[in-house]
């Protein structure tokens, strides 16, 4: 696509096309609504946090994890509600403070997801050994952490 400098940047956006169009043909092989990756991702945390690790989860907790706006996060997370994903559960301490619990129709939707997030995963590592993907994820991390230490 690009020469030189710009790659990284390019590659990183072709391949997050690339696992959105894979994740989402995976959905709708399976007879399922396309979900947007990003709600995955939460349904996910929320899943992993509330019922696997049983802490509380709140609505900061998911924009800091994962880097998202509140006002985005807000629509989101009142998305679920109105789906039925999830329910927000006042704190007995302080009535202001909802908890955020996934609900039965969510841990489904957790389920349906993560299967295709594993087999998208799957798919993206075809014929890398476990050095190369520790290696890469190595890197990518130091990548990140490089854009976390500096303010533009």
């Amino acid at each position: 696509m690009l020469d030189d400098k710009p790659r990284l940047l390019a590659e990183n956006h072709l391949f997050g096309v690339e696992t959105r169009k894979y994740f989402e043909k995976l959905q709708e092989k399976r007879g399922l609504d396309k979900a947007v990756i990003t709600h995955g991702w939460i349904i996910a945390y929320l899943y992993h946090m509330t019922i696997a690790e049983k802490q509380s989860v709140y609505q900061r907790d998911v924009e800091k994890t994962l880097h998202l706006p509140r006002s985005t996060a807000t629509t989101i997370l009142q998305k679920f509600e109105r789906e039925g994903m999830v329910r927000r559960v006042a704190v007995e301490d302080d009535a202001r403070l909802k908890r955020i619990e996934l609900t039965p129709g969510g841990v489904e939707f957790y389920n349906n997801t993560i299967t295709d997030f594993e087999e998208t995963e799957s798919q993206a590592r075809r014929g890398i050994t476990d050095e190369e993907y520790q290696q890469f994820m190595t890197i990518l991390d130091k990548m990140r952490s490089n854009f976390e230490k500096e303010e533009c």
